[in-house]
């Protein structure tokens, strides 16, 4: 590889790590601002806490990754632009196209090593992820106190009153009244109870050892015995957690989703997500150096050119995002996204010989 070649991936490489560092550190503390109310609010200790977050960190790199890229070779290509470098080498017979296959090929060994990343890594970190982020969950329900002697509110129309607290996570003397149905009253009494996670990771009462009255509308009264029952607690259920806990396409390997993306959407939607993304990464690169190392503009566009491109990156990257996560995602869908996402790569060649015309 020629020395400038060396320089230019060394310096775009710097600039990619400053980057992704950047914004994979906001994405970072972005989630660790709503797993404050999950997690530490609720008495868990600090080490578990950042134990979850550094658990978190790969898929956060994984997902900011072609925005980081892609505005780290415009920066570099621009400041090779404005420091004449490139005007000099073009004046000693170096070919635009070569410029712009030494970005391909360095995107491309990018691109790989996202897809390495996004298809081995990140589903074995996502795993302890989730592991950590129940186990937290579970660790603060046993910490968790219930208000004791005083009605609380689980749901509309639905209220929960402790008699005792015996230990963490564990209580006696419990009444639950539903009053959802407008002829019926349903009065739960128990024993015990203990709470404790779902397996989908919402919170839940379990009662043992009770009984259960239903009051009808014109006072007549039915009873019978349970030996154990669950309950879900609505106000410590938190959606975008249990949603993203039901989602575990992502602790899949790449290899994994190919085998199943022909029989499962979701899983069809996850390796299209993380083919787009390496794709976007090289198609991205390979037009902004056509275009910023075609013919170096001169120094008043050149900020122009290169604000314009990282413009065009953040809509080009949020057109996908919007299509994969959209409902209905289809094989259709699938084609659409991977179309648009290599479509810079298509017509650079285009963009650059209309440049060059009107030029």
């Amino acid at each position: 590889m020629h020395r400038l070649d060396q320089q230019f991936v060394l310096r775009a490489t710097v600039v990619f790590g400053l980057i992704l560092s950047v914004i994979a550190l906001s994405a970072t503390l972005s989630q660790a601002a709503r797993l404050t109310d999950d997690i530490l609010e609720r008495g868990v200790d600090l080490a578990y806490f950042a134990a979850v977050l550094l658990a978190m960190v790969p898929k956060m790199l994984e997902l900011v990754a072609p925005l980081a890229f892609g505005i780290a070779v415009v920066l570099t290509c621009a400041y090779r632009n404005e420091a004449g470098t490139t005007l000099l080498v073009r004046a000693a017979g170096r070919s635009p196209v070569r410029d712009t296959l030494v970005v391909g090929l360095y995107s491309l060994v990018a691109a790989s090593v996202l897809l390495v990343l996004s298809g081995a890594v990140v589903p074995k970190t996502q795993v302890a992820y989730r592991s950590l982020f129940a186990q937290a969950q579970s660790d603060s329900l046993q910490n968790a106190a219930l208000p004791i002697n005083q009605p609380l509110a689980i749901g509309p129309d639905l209220t929960l009153t402790i008699g005792v607290h015996q230990s963490d996570g564990q209580y006696s003397d419990l009444t639950f009244a539903d009053h959802r149905a407008q002829d019926e009253t349903v009065i739960l009494r128990a024993d015990e109870a203990s709470l404790s996670p779902t397996p989908d990771g919402r919170a839940a009462l379990t009662l043992r050892g009770g009984s259960m009255q239903r009051i009808s509308g014109d006072g007549r009264l039915s009873q019978l015995r349970f030996s154990s029952t669950t309950i879900a607690l609505d106000r410590w259920n938190d959606a975008s957690g249990a949603t993203a806990l039901h989602r575990r396409m992502d602790t899949l390997s790449t290899r994994s989703l190919f085998g199943m993306a022909h029989l499962r959407i979701d899983a069809l939607e996850e390796l299209t997500r993380r083919l787009v993304a390496a794709v976007s990464l090289i198609s991205f690169s390979v037009l902004a150096a056509s275009l910023l190392f075609a013919s170096p503009p001169p120094q008043g566009g050149q900020t122009a050119t290169a604000v314009s491109l990282i413009g065009v990156l953040v809509v080009f990257l949020l057109l996908q995002s919007a299509l994969i996560s959209a409902s209905g995602f289809s094989q259709t869908t699938a084609g659409l996204v991977l179309a648009i996402s290599a479509s810079p790569l298509i017509l650079s060649p285009f963009i650059r010989l209309a440049r060059r015309m009107a030029g």
